[in-house]
């Protein structure tokens, strides 16, 4: 009888701790797949081979890029994104602009079809720090927020 309870010991040992060991990966697949999921697939891509800076302006103290954005929507649901921009640093160093953050002038939201490619016309603003020089003519680094689907 001492050999039968020893071995049911070890079966039941073995039972618990592959329980567990389950659970446990369980756990850390659920946290895993969570990770993955917020990594967030973002549905608008914007074709740098079609976009490009056109010029810049001052006006009332403000710097305008204007810029034509080429955006892709890769899915097949209707979608909206909003834009903003970070400016080049020696855009800051030379004066032209207080910080490297531009916003979208008219704070808009835009919608693409599903799988449509889309021209915009879009004007960043920021706020000028008195110097008048642009450092080159190349698109600021652009930040589209994806929104909800619609």
């Amino acid at each position: 009888m001492n050999k039968n309870s020893s071995k049911t010991k070890r079966v039941i040992i073995i039972i618990v701790v592959s329980l567990i060991a389950t659970a446990l990966l369980a756990v850390g697949w659920h946290f895993a797949y969570n990770a993955l999921k917020n990594l967030h697939f973002n549905p608008v891509n914007i074709v740098l081979d079609e976009s490009y800076f056109s010029e810049f302006k001052i006006e009332d103290g403000k710097v305008l890029f204007i810029c034509s954005i080429t955006a892709e929507n890769r899915t097949n649901r209707v979608t909206a994104f909003s834009i903003s921009a970070t400016a080049d640093p020696a855009d800051v160093a030379s004066g032209l602009l207080k910080e490297r953050e531009m916003a979208d002038k008219d704070n808009k939201v835009y919608y693409m079809q599903p799988n449509e490619k889309k021209t915009f016309e879009i004007v960043f603003v920021g706020e000028n720090n008195g110097g008048a020089v642009k450092s080159n003519k190349l698109l600021p680094l652009l930040i589209v927020k994806s929104l909800d689907t619609v």
